[in-house]
């Protein structure tokens, strides 16, 4: 999920339920990251945040388990990307 959506992830329905069901790989946004670091959902899963130097085991991680990723950031939304069939660069 994009950074943007952790901050309000705890708005979500069941949000805590879809937490304790899958692995969720949060990647940096611009503009949103302190925001997702901040937010609810963040402090009520910090004890099962994952280092980012270990992310790449994430995916087979027993949940909850979530951890964030930076690295280049892109400004599209996905809705974006998705609308141009992927075709849109940063």
């Amino acid at each position: 999920m994009g950074a943007d959506n952790l901050s309000e992830f705890h708005r979500w329905r069941h949000w805590r339920d879809i937490a304790r069901r899958l692995p969720i790989a949060v990647l940096d946004r611009p503009g949103a990251g302190w925001r997702a670091h901040a937010s609810r959902a963040a402090r009520v899963w910090a004890p099962a945040r994952w280092d980012e130097a270990d992310i790449s085991g994430l995916a087979s991680a027993h949940p909850p388990a979530w951890g964030f990723v930076h690295g280049p950031r892109c400004a599209l939304s996905s809705t974006r990307i998705r609308e141009r069939g992927g075709d849109d660069e940063c």
